[in-house]
């Protein structure tokens, strides 16, 4: 590898145009992948190709004037930086998709600086060596994760149920009539779920069985209105309505989240007190979109938790 990276480290010049063709080898990269289902629904999209941006940053990109560990890790970490952000513009990316992969990517990008000796080195240790060629391995077998057909996962299960319960000073029949009227206040929000872009519009008039209920998202992708927009609808269905317990089920998803998670099921209990407050539990059900598991999985349970917590308590028990 040392004759390789000393080839491409002696060119093309100036050294300006390296990182244009990374940029430019990364975008279409990713672009197949994206268009890719089973590139873009597994690990492939999220572990190997950016293991694989690192490797060619490692070798493509001037070295380090010094061949101290942290020089050689601080130029990839910037490398790696230049060529997300560059791609993202490139590919239309929001800045929620590049918050929530940026970790990852990091993660995967920088291994090669973290496995690979110096460009001076010129004994590698037997655990240099081991290094080397065990860690691409267990990268192969990482990016396998969510691969349909395979059933390889190395983390929860891609269907998921998350519920939350709340004391609401609130009887069975207010309840129903805030799911009604509903707004979604900005208050109430935690720093996390401030991140997702909120609807701009709901359709609710009714809970009867067949009734449905739409809400209108607009996600600003570079946070600038009207300007790379995206539009799209959810639309939830009654199933199920007595005077405690509703139930409904999504038939219509084309926002910016039904690339993430696929939204199945909601659900509704309340369990009336003495007191004259009720126990909620609100439930939902999604299939999850990404892989790898262990990575999106507690993100997106986490995001789905603290909706439900902000529904609970800013929406359905908005007037208690």
């Amino acid at each position: 590898m040392t004759g390789l990276q000393t080839w491409l480290t002696g060119g093309p010049r100036p050294v300006w145009l390296r990182y244009l063709l990374l940029i430019a080898a990364a975008s279409g990269i990713i672009r197949f992948a994206l268009g890719t289902p089973w590139m873009r629904e597994s690990a492939v999209l999220y572990v190997l190709i950016p293991y694989l941006i690192g490797i060619a940053i490692y070798l493509f990109t001037p070295v380090a004037k010094s061949d101290r560990f942290l020089a050689r890790l601080w130029r990839n970490l910037r490398t790696a930086l230049i060529v997300m952000m560059a791609t993202s513009l490139l590919l239309f990316e929001g800045f929620l998709c590049v918050l929530v992969f940026l970790p990852i990517y990091v993660f995967f990008a920088l291994l090669a600086a973290l496995i690979y000796p110096g460009p001076t080195a010129r004994d590698r240790s037997w655990r240099d060596k081991t290094r080397m060629s065990v860690i691409p391995v267990l990268v192969v077998i990482l990016s396998m994760d969510g691969i349909r057909g395979m059933d390889i996962s190395f983390g929860p299960d891609r269907d998921v149920l998350v519920s939350r319960t709340a004391t609401l000073e609130l009887t069975p029949a207010e309840i129903r009539s805030n799911i009604i009227g509903h707004t979604y206040p900005e208050a109430g929000r935690t720093r996390f779920l401030a991140l997702f872009p909120r609807p701009v519009a709901v359709e609710a008039q009714s809970l009867a069985v067949g009734a449905r209920h739409t809400a209108h998202m607009e996600y600003r992708r570079w946070g600038v209105p009207g300007l790379n927009v995206h539009k799209g609808t959810s639309i939830m269905e009654f199933t199920h309505n007595t005077e405690t317990e509703l139930r409904a089920q999504f038939i219509h998803d084309d926002t910016y989240l039904s690339h993430y998670m696929l939204f199945q099921s909601w659900a509704l209990e309340m369990t009336p007190r003495a007191d004259g407050q009720t126990d909620v539990t609100l439930t939902v059900g999604y299939e999850r979109l990404l892989a790898p598991a262990w990575y999106f999985g507690p993100l997106q349970k986490r995001a789905v938790g603290d909706g439900l917590d902000y529904a609970l308590h800013a929406i359905i028990g908005g007037a208690a």
